[in-house]
């Protein structure tokens, strides 16, 4: 309400601006999306939240990554097979912007000898995951979400966002890379387990999915309630669409 109340104000102000012949103070104060249309509490929060991943600190990038500490205790061999992978998915993420980019700087690794024969498929299953998106793009989501931005907002606003954004850096290379080897070492050892019967299925992916994330405290899942635990987990579903529901 408070918010509700600000926002007014300043339409209010605008409204005043419009009428004294400020036209251009006037439409920067209408426009969704401005610095100065935003609630100074919704900033506020968004920093906060940024700061809590610890913004431009370094340290973050080892806080998160200790989480690997638990797949390398798992089984040190598979670990050990996953470390490569990890460096290799890391490059290929980090320079290729499209799937076709991806797998082109893949197959030419490959024929050097630089990464395992099996890397190509690997690198398929990983993106299957959506690890990836789920680190670099939910950070800035959230802030545009919890500002009342919209993502093609103006160019203060973007600026403002993307200084947030590039302060979490550490903590994102620290979750991927976790991620990264977590859901490596989980494929290694599901190689093992299978032999010559392992196929890059849906189902293998799901078993893979599932000891990474065992591997990561399941910290991707977020904590039920005691009546969560109750309910059929579709009555409780953000998507209460007729096929999500048919399907569960």
């Amino acid at each position: 309400m408070s918010e509700q109340r600000y926002q007014g104000a300043l339409r209010a102000v605008g409204e005043y601006a419009d009428k004294k012949g400020f036209e251009n103070l006037a439409k920067y104060l209408y426009a969704d999306g401005t610095l100065l249309s935003q609630s100074p509490v919704s900033r506020l929060k968004a920093g906060s939240f940024h700061l809590l991943l610890g913004a431009y600190n370094p340290a973050q990038f080892v806080v998160q990554f200790m989480g690997a500490t638990v797949a390398a205790g798992a089984n040190p061999v598979a670990f050990t097979k996953a470390i490569p992978k990890l460096l290799g998915t890391s490059i290929i993420d980090a320079t290729s912007s499209t799937t076709a980019d991806a797998l082109k700087q893949l197959k030419y690794l490959r024929k050097k000898g630089l990464v395992p024969e099996d890397a190509i498929e690997d690198w398929k299953f990983w993106n299957k995951t959506g690890y990836r998106e789920s680190v670099l793009r939910a950070n800035g989501d959230l802030d545009a979400a919890g500002n009342y931005t919209p993502l093609d907002s103006n160019l203060i606003s973007r600026v403002f966002s993307k200084g947030l954004d590039i302060g979490t850096t550490p903590y994102r290379l620290g979750e991927l890379s976790n991620m990264r080897i977590s859901f490596y070492t989980a494929l290694e050892m599901e190689k093992k387990r299978l032999g010559k019967n392992f196929k890059y299925s849906d189902a293998t992916l799901r078993r893979v999915v599932s000891r990474a994330e065992n591997y990561r405290l399941n910290m991707s899942n977020a904590n039920k309630a005691e009546y969560q635990k109750v309910l059929h987990p579709c009555l409780l579903s953000s998507s209460q669409s007729i096929p999500s529901l048919v399907k569960c």
